[in-house]
């Protein structure tokens, strides 16, 4: 059986991606929370692995250029779920 990946680590890993990209640019918290249209205590727990709404992730992940990365999986995973198992598309509406 595979090792089960706990939710918090993956928290904390998205965290210090965000943070690493935002020092990278040269941002602070405000700077990246204005323009994304959130708060700076938004991005404050998000880099600290809190619990944080997808939508904000998704705005950060697209500022940075990481959303089509997201994408490029999504596509990776359907494509080997097809050859593995004959799924031609999941349905995420079920």
């Amino acid at each position: 059986m595979k090792s089960q990946i706990k939710i918090i680590e993956v928290q904390h890993k998205i965290g210090k991606v965000i943070e690493y990209c935002r020092k990278r640019e040269k941002l602070t918290q405000e700077e990246l929370a204005e323009r994304i249209g959130s708060s700076r205590p938004t991005i404050s727990n998000i880099e600290n692995g809190k619990v944080a709404n997808t939508n904000s992730i998704l705005k950060i992940f697209k500022y940075f250029d990481i959303l089509q990365d997201l994408d490029a999986f999504y596509e990776s995973l359907l494509k080997r779920l097809e050859e593995e198992k004959g799924v031609k598309e999941i349905n995420f509406y079920e």
